[in-house]
């Protein structure tokens, strides 16, 4: 869950051009022309895309989008935000949207990256190759290094070596839910039977 709302979060700053800060307890909006600078990031070359495997992740995402733009939008002092709107599209279909269109992109965000088939991959790759694209994968590499092994690439044919961010923080099962339920667990599978408090 968390890095879908970080992958929203910077769908929002890809479409806008701005990023939220916080001041002494108050969130702001301010200019991130610097930072998209810093990534080589090309506003105007195309659309920014978001891949997902399934449509409840792209409903998933699609609203933690309009969270995100509604916090810039109450948070906006200048008035003068404007957002493109990003395209939600499943991966299976990216293919045939490109081949039909022969869009240019200026990002595709992939969540889930770690399930993302061979052939999507390979679909990313040609278009990489056609017109480069700003690519932000997020994805649980300990789950996908735990099914296919320590070598395999995020997205096969990208190199992410040193451009990654690992989350510190986990947002789903949070220290202590997980300590009160192995407690449960324990209780549960006692010799004197089940003692659910």
């Amino acid at each position: 869950m968390g890095k879908s709302v970080l992958l929203a979060y910077m769908v929002a700053v890809l479409c806008s051009g701005r990023e939220l800060y916080r001041s002494v307890g108050d969130i702001g909006v301010k200019d991130a022309t610097e930072v998209l600078e810093g990534m080589n990031y090309d506003r105007e070359g195309g659309p920014v895309v978001v891949l997902a495997m399934s449509d409840r992740q792209l409903e998933s995402l699609k609203y933690w989008y309009e969270f995100f733009v509604s916090e810039f939008q109450d948070n906006d002092l200048r008035d003068d935000l404007n957002f493109r709107r990003p395209e939600f599209m499943l991966a299976g279909n990216l293919r045939e949207e490109w081949k039909i269109y022969r869009r240019k992109f200026s990002a595709i965000l992939v969540d889930e990256a770690h399930d993302l088939p061979d052939s999507v991959a390979r679909t990313l790759k040609e278009l990489y190759e056609v017109n480069p694209f700003y690519l932000v994968a997020a994805c649980d590499r300990h789950q996908q290094l735990r099914l296919t092994g320590i070598n395999t690439p995020v997205i096969k044919g990208f190199d992410f070596s040193g451009k990654w961010t690992r989350l510190k923080h986990v947002y789903r099962n949070p220290v202590p839910v997980y300590i009160a339920s192995l407690a449960i667990m324990f209780r549960w599978f006692a010799d004197g039977g089940p003692k659910v408090i």
